[in-house]
């Protein structure tokens, strides 16, 4: 989840823009571990990145390592390996992973879906300078927290973009969030006084939220952005 505070929740209402503020929450240990990498480690995290050579053999177990993770660890170290691990899958993996393929075999281009194909070190270090140079120019704020504890607590008159777990879509190497959890989720922000903007797969149910308080646009034929502006 993201939060940015100031001068895009300010413009929005009329106001005089102040100095943008970013807060970025995410519930998810690994990907919380990745941003904490980008902000504070970004040398220790290139230097691993410039380093590392993918091995279609330990991918899978990668993958049930991430989902073994449930905290943003203390060290720097375990950061880093947790931020490095899921670089390594978000480019060298698709549902076909762990066969030597990013893909399916009945795919075009062999070679081009070879896991590695799309394994750009340097690229990737220099996204991640740029990005870490940034964080550091606006002070970002990270968190592993529950969505609604980061909505409740922000300070400053802010626009809100979530991007939750779909309902009956979550990934198996995520923890559930349930119709509950989305009740609860519209709740807080049905209660928030900030403009918001949320992305969801099309489903009756998360309709129902939203319905009534909030405008709710098809943007594709399985998405929907929900908002509200003031």
């Amino acid at each position: 989840m993201f939060f940015g505070s100031g001068a895009i929740g300010i413009s929005l209402l009329g106001r005089v823009p102040r100095p943008i503020n970013y807060w970025f929450n995410d519930l998810d240990p690994v990907l919380a571990s990745w941003w904490f990498a980008v902000r504070d480690y970004p040398n220790e995290l290139i230097a691993a990145v410039i380093a590392c050579q993918p091995n279609q053999n330990k991918l899978s177990e990668i993958k049930e390592w991430l989902a073994s993770i449930y905290q943003v660890p203390e060290t720097a170290e375990e950061i880093v390996e947790i931020a490095l691990a899921k670089l390594v899958l978000n480019q060298c993996c698709f549902y076909g992973f762990g066969a030597g393929l990013r893909v399916g075999t009945h795919q075009a281009g062999f070679q081009d879906n070879r896991i590695g194909a799309r394994w750009r070190p340097q690229e990737s270090a220099a996204k991640i300078r740029a990005i870490s140079g940034h964080f550091r120019l606006r002070n970002v704020r990270l968190s592993q927290r529950q969505c609604w504890y980061a909505i409740e607590h922000t300070e400053r008159l802010s626009l809100l973009y979530l991007d939750p777990p779909y309902l009956g879509m979550t990934p198996s190497h995520m923890r559930k969030f349930t119709l509950q959890d989305h009740k609860r989720l519209a709740e807080t922000l049905r209660r928030s006084p900030y403009p918001f903007a949320m992305s969801h797969r099309i489903n009756a149910k998360i309709r129902d939220l939203y319905t009534g308080w909030a405008e709710i646009s098809e943007i594709d034929a399985v998405d929907y952005l929900i908002t509200r502006w003031q």
